[in-house]
């Protein structure tokens, strides 16, 4: 088996440097051969340095990518690879000696899947403040947090992967494109292009394999842990949601679904009351939900009443 490790990157070298030394430690399985395939997304910092340097150490290739758009160095990527499948991550991880050695075992175990996703973890660059590390549990996927639990499990439309650590069979992966109006773009903090792909996957029959082992940290920065950045999040998020789905007739409001006007309308004033003296994590799973809905209106009418197919606390604050 071959698998190839893709890592896309814009401007971060610094942290790049670091994923880079952890995949060092990283252990394979014997009989895999394993790749490491850094796209440089328009980058002009020192990452074509960071990546030779790396070459000492590592089986890794640079790709260049001069398409500013995380969907566009994705499919350079995908161009590139040489692996029987493609294990994504981010610039900004760090990934336990296990992680590929526990997806080279889902592979084996599930030869027909077609995807796979493992757990991420929190590498808080300075301590977060109180009310966050509480409310964790309702909007940790902004910061790319996922856990599904220590078992593998079949994944689906309400189980999918985050981009920071999912895989996909390269046949597979070959057949289905990147939006390129989905996803990062710069400092945008557009989002949802992993999703749309995983949901066409699963659209034309394919499946996957939660894999406990695999498990890595996403970097959070003192920027990421502000209420400030969970409205950008949110709002952004949910306009790619718009993106990802097909709209469908419902009533309409000033051209948008009713449903949608009340939805970003009860969040909002549940969020207003229960913000100076409620809990933060409940206060905090209806700014979620507002700053969304808000985004969705924005950007258009999504096909059907729901928040992110992701998040495993979909049905509230402490829900499991």
């Amino acid at each position: 088996m071959r698998v190839s490790v893709a890592i896309c990157t814009w401007n971060r070298s610094a942290l790049l440097r670091q994923t880079l030394g952890s995949l060092v430690g990283v252990r394979v399985p014997p009989a895999v051969t394993c790749e490491i395939l850094v796209v440089a997304n328009g980058c002009t910092d020192d990452t074509a340095e960071v990546v030779a340097d790396a070459a000492t150490r590592l089986p890794i290739r640079l790709v260049q990518e001069p398409r500013l758009g995380l969907s566009h160095a994705r499919n350079a990527a995908v161009g590139a690879v040489t692996g029987d499948y493609v294990i994504w991550t981010d610039d900004d991880v760090l990934v336990d000696p296990q992680w590929i050695e526990a997806y080279c075992d889902a592979f084996a175990t599930h030869p027909d899947a077609a995807f796979f996703g493992g757990p991420t973890r929190a590498w808080f660059a300075t301590a977060p403040p109180r009310w966050l590390d509480r409310a964790l549990g309702s909007v940790g996927n902004a910061l790319s947090l996922l856990d599904y639990g220590p078992v593998a499990i079949p994944l689906d439309r309400e189980h999918l992967p985050y981009g920071a650590n999912f895989a996909v069979r390269t046949d597979v992966q070959r057949g289905i494109a990147y939006n390129a109006e989905l996803g990062r773009r710069g400092s945008e903090l557009r989002s949802g292009e992993e999703t749309a792909v995983i949901l066409e996957i699963i659209a034309q029959g394919g499946t996957g394999w939660w894999v406990p082992g695999a498990g890595l940290q996403h970097f959070v920065s003192p920027e990421r842990q502000t209420l400030d950045y969970l409205r950008r999040y949110y709002f952004y998020n949910g306009a790619a949601a718009q993106r990802v789905e097909a709209a469908r007739d419902t009533p309409l409001l000033f051209g948008r679904p009713r449903w949608l006007w009340r939805v970003a309308a009860t969040h909002w004033l549940h969020f207003l009351v229960t913000r100076p003296f409620g809990r933060p994590e409940v206060w905090a799973w209806h700014f979620r939900h507002a700053m969304t809905a808000l985004g969705q209106l924005h950007a258009g009418a999504p096909d059907r009443r729901r928040g992110e197919p992701t998040d495993p606390n979909e049905n509230g604050p402490g829900v499991e």
